[in-house]
């Protein structure tokens, strides 16, 4: 009977644990349209942004456009880490690019480029914004994986100033 007992107790003690564990990383985001890139100089034109999302798993819709990475608590289990605003990841990085160029004196604009626009659409989305430049950043990958040690990758060797 004792034995039946204290191994209820162990079950009832250690039975909340991975329950806990889950609900840590549950509701995790992050948000990256408060921050900015350090810009060096300024100029006077003045500039429109856009990010173009091309990671794989948005566009075969196996993540949401507000994807950023995993978490993983002590379990091991992942889950999801969306942006902090509900906006597309793409959304947050142009507003923190325009960021970057309002802090140095720079005039810029953002737009909204959706995955499933052309690259050509894209473009055309910048220039109708009027602007004496356009940059076009083409996100192919962005996220971060945190476990015990946090891991994060991106690439981004397409990047168009015009």
């Amino acid at each position: 009977m004792r034995k039946i007992i204290s191994i209820a107790v162990m079950i009832l003690l250690l039975l909340p644990v991975p329950v806990l564990a889950a609900f840590l990383a549950i509701g995790q985001n992050a948000n990256y349209a408060d921050a900015w890139p350090k810009i060096e100089y300024g100029s006077d034109i003045n500039i429109a942004v856009g990010v173009y999302d091309q990671r794989p798993y948005i566009i075969d819709g196996e993540k949401s456009p507000t994807y950023t990475g995993t978490v993983r608590p002590f379990t091991g289990n992942p889950w999801n880490v969306n942006t902090k605003s509900d906006k597309p990841l793409a959304d947050e990085i142009a507003s923190a690019v325009v960021s970057g160029f309002l802090h140095v004196g720079i005039q810029a604009q953002s737009i909204s480029i959706a995955f499933s626009d052309s690259q050509q659409a894209a473009i055309e989305k910048l220039r109708h914004l009027g602007k004496k430049r356009i940059v076009l950043i083409t996100l192919q990958e962005w996220r971060s994986d945190t476990y015990v040690n946090n891991n994060f990758l991106y690439i981004n060797p397409e990047s168009a100033i015009g």
